[in-house]
């Protein structure tokens, strides 16, 4: 548990948080990171667990709690857990394209709840990788527990891969030439998640 400063700082901050527009959500986890890499480690474990318990509070997650884990996740833990970057297992993608699928399903959804306008828009980013066949997945079939396994199975491969996939995956967010704030959280947690610098694309 946190202690009774931190928490009531947090309840503290709550009613000005929730005045905040969606827009500046990333650049506060920005300012903030530098101050929590800062952290001991046992200050760490106990903000990582803090974390944790309020997404879990509810019972589900939404996309800005996954989002903001992903990034969490991907800029501390090689600071205070040592982790190091995952072994290279694929040169090519060719046997991973239905996480590719999920990936970028999942992307379409993100800026476009009617399915005919996200399969335009998948068709669009899956035409820069080399996957004559592929298809959107349903929306029930690339949710964020698919997406964050999709994700972990593509860290893996070539870094010229990651940076194909991440053009692909700003192909579909710029698709429409409106990015919204879903769009560019989920970009990201996807760049974080892959060690990639995010596609400088967004406005």
């Amino acid at each position: 548990d946190a202690d009774r400063g931190v928490y009531d700082e947090t309840v503290r901050l709550l009613p000005i948080m929730a005045q905040l527009e969606k827009k500046v959500r990333l650049p506060l986890i920005d300012m903030a990171l530098p101050a929590l890499r800062g952290l001991t480690k046992s200050q760490y474990e106990q903000f990582r667990q803090s974390v944790i318990h309020l997404v879990d509070a509810d019972q589900k997650i939404n996309l800005f709690e996954w989002v903001l884990q992903r990034i969490l996740i991907a800029n501390l833990a090689a600071v205070f857990e040592k982790c190091q970057p995952p072994t290279i297992e694929y040169y090519t993608l060719k046997r991973l394209q239905f996480h590719c699928e999920v990936l970028l399903s999942a992307l379409s959804f993100s800026g476009h709840s009617d399915p005919p306008q996200a399969a335009l828009v998948f068709n669009q980013a899956i035409s820069h990788l080399d996957f004559p066949e592929a298809k959107i997945q349903p929306m029930e079939v690339c949710g964020l527990e698919a997406l964050g396994k999709s994700l972990d199975v593509l860290t893996k491969i070539a870094p010229k891969l990651k940076r194909q996939l991440l053009l692909s995956c700003a192909v579909s967010i710029t698709a429409d030439h409106e990015v919204t704030v879903d769009e560019a959280e989920l970009l990201r947690a996807i760049s974080e998640s892959l060690g990639c610098p995010m596609p400088p694309l967004l406005p």
